[in-house]
């Protein structure tokens, strides 16, 4: 997935004196070059985890018992784009996820110039035919993360037919996938978890419009991780450990 940067302009403002005869000095400084320690406790405490689609790894198949010895307990695979694409290793991403004891969750790459109902029953049958959703899977994804044509307003639209279509198949609630500054969002998906992508030294990374905490963080789109060859994407659950998370998925 590819990054969504914050806008430009981001900046970090200083004030020195006020009043009084005082000269008042402002300086405008690159949030990027403000200082900033990461409280690395915090973040080694949460349970880790990569997300992948069929181009990782050289477009070969993940040795997904490395991932897992290497500490990464769980994985959002891409499962499908639009009506008719379907992720080229999600066969194998679906099932070796699972014998190599790694959570998995299934995603869906919205396609805002496409029908949201007729994506739904693609992704649905790209489940289907591969197993299916069992109850210790990750809550299924939507990913959204291109307006394409529309407006934010028409890719709501879009977003709400296939949730509506999908959840009705699948009898399971959404994740949404969307960015802090992404236009298409609407604001109307703040009900559902969030699994967010912020890159850089940060704390935390915030939350979109129409929600008030974040479910999985997308940290980094560089991870190196043993069992996959070359860059991928490193997240965090919000929670400290493996057993928060079983709740989570459990209660979702």
């Amino acid at each position: 997935m590819p990054p969504r940067a914050d806008p430009p302009g981001n900046r970090h403002d200083a004030f020195i004196g006020s009043g009084g005869g005082q000269v008042t000095l402002v300086v405008y400084l690159p949030a990027a070059l403000i200082p900033y320690t990461r409280n690395r406790s915090t973040h080694a405490r949460r349970p880790r985890g990569v997300d992948v689609f069929g181009g990782d790894n050289g477009g070969r198949p993940i040795d997904w018992a490395k991932v897992s010895g290497a500490g990464y307990g769980f994985a959002f695979l891409k499962a499908s784009e639009g009506e008719h694409t379907t992720d080229k290793q999600f066969a194998h991403n679906w099932t070796a996820t699972r014998s190599a004891g790694v959570v998995r969750g299934a995603y869906h790459y919205l396609d805002g110039n496409s029908n949201g109902s007729a994506q739904a029953q693609h992704f649905c049958a790209v489940l289907a035919a591969n197993g299916g959703l069992l109850a210790d899977d990750v809550p299924p994804i939507l990913d959204l993360e291109s307006l394409g044509n529309e407006s934010a307003k028409d890719l709501a639209a879009t977003a709400h037919a296939f949730l509506d279509a999908a959840e009705a198949t699948l009898q399971r609630p959404f994740m949404i996938d969307t960015g802090i500054y992404f236009a298409g969002n609407d604001g109307t998906f703040g009900d559902m978890p969030l699994w967010v992508p912020r890159y850089g030294d940060i704390e935390d990374p915030g939350v979109p419009h129409g929600w008030t905490d974040w479910a999985f963080w997308q940290t980094s789109e560089t991870g190196e991780v043993r069992g996959i060859d070359g860059p991928c994407d490193g997240n965090y659950f919000h929670r400290e450990t493996p057993a928060d998370r079983q709740a989570w998925v459990a209660g979702h």
